[in-house]
């Protein structure tokens, strides 16, 4: 870590708040797609895109002294090229990826700049502590997260008791695959674990938009994917959900 690390964290987060603001409006995109069957939207442009794009990009290059993996793991969340078919969901689906990075990546560079042994008046502090937890398998946060997820499926008041049963049932099967992902995939089973969240949320309110848990299961099934060669059992579950959330009532 350098004296430029803050300045680096603010510029990561600037990035970070600007795809989540987009991450919005292609939200909004893939709901009125699969309402009225658009394809074209002139809120948002190929312009645009390329300029976040490229925004995220320097911040990245700035990152190499200290992320040197940042940009390669950014160009490695492949683009849907050449795919029309449902390509705003595509194109949202890389961008939810894509903000999940930086999320990361700020947060990681936080932390670590935070554990940073500070010296004041000659007397070295420490402002953290490395706390070893033994005997806890898989991703922590990522457990913790569907924990969370199980609970709001058990108060959803869009779900009968035997659907909050079922769906919570499915969430508990995709926990304990998600235990067993590897630490360099913790990354992509966070993006699992949001998908789930979010799918959670919108069965939360009293009348779920159908439109939105299409998208939602999609975008879970997308993450999953990134996850099949080291946990399949992951989208073997995330494909149940999404049957489950495109009928959830019966």
């Amino acid at each position: 870590m350098t004296a430029e690390t803050p300045s680096l964290i603010a510029d990561l987060a600037a990035c970070r708040q600007i795809v989540e603001d987009y991450v919005k409006r292609l939200d909004a995109a893939c709901e009125e797609y699969y309402a009225t069957g658009k394809y074209l939207f002139p809120s948002l442009s190929r312009a645009e895109d390329e300029d976040v794009d490229e925004r995220c990009i320097r911040a990245l290059n700035k990152l190499a002294a200290i992320e040197p993996d940042a940009l390669a793991r950014w160009r490695d969340i492949p683009y849907p090229s050449n795919q029309y078919d449902q390509q705003i969901e595509r194109l949202r689906d890389i961008w939810v990826r894509r903000r999940n990075l930086l999320r990361v990546l700020e947060s990681s560079l936080s932390s670590r700049f935070e554990l940073q042994p500070r010296k004041d008046k000659g007397a070295e502090t420490v402002t953290n502590y490395h706390i070893t937890i033994h005997d806890v398998v898989g991703p922590v946060n990522v457990l913790s997260s569907l924990d969370g997820v199980i609970q709001a499926v058990r108060n959803a008041p869009s779900l009968s008791n035997d659907g909050k049963d079922r769906l919570a049932a499915l969430i508990e099967e995709l926990k304990s695959s998600l235990a067993n992902a590897p630490d360099a995939h913790a990354e992509d089973a966070t993006v699992v674990s949001e998908q789930a969240q979010s799918i959670a949320d919108e069965l939360s309110k009293p009348a779920p938009r159908p439109s939105a848990l299409k998208i939602k299961a999609s975008g879970l099934i997308e993450a999953a994917k990134a996850m099949e060669v080291v946990v399949p059992a992951a989208l073997t579950v995330a494909k149940k959900i999404a049957a489950f959330v495109a009928n959830p009532m019966s």
